[in-house]
């Protein structure tokens, strides 16, 4: 498939929506999710603010990085590191992993947010 600009920056674009709708969404779901999950509200809450936390802290640096390498590359990188991150929170079996999960879904909308 011929990649070009517009496919590119559709791509970028519905991988932020989806980051956001999912990164929100776990906020509405956290009672069913501790309770399936088998994790404290503090494990739970932390992973929901860290996401936030992470992504916010290096937006800044990961636009630097695009602007110096190529911003094709660290999208890739972007979507790279939230399917890792979302498979992470599928083999989950501690509030160790779920948190590890949400960091680096937070670095992932770091680098898809600010291209």
């Amino acid at each position: 498939m011929y990649l070009d600009e517009q496919n590119i920056l559709i791509g970028i674009v519905l991988s932020v929506l989806t980051y956001w709708l999912f990164a929100q969404s776990l906020l509405n779901m956290a009672p069913d999710i501790q309770l399936d999950l088998g994790i404290s509200s503090g494990i739970l809450s932390m992973g929901i603010s860290i996401t936030g936390l992470i992504s916010g802290i290096f937006i800044v640096v990961a636009g630097g990085f695009a602007d110096k390498f190529c911003r094709v590359k660290v999208t890739y990188l972007g979507i790279l590191l939230n399917i890792l991150g979302s498979f992470a929170l599928i083999i989950m079996n501690s509030g160790a992993i779920f948190v590890l999960g949400r960091v680096l879904q937070g670095f992932s909308a770091a680098c898809i947010w600010p291209l």
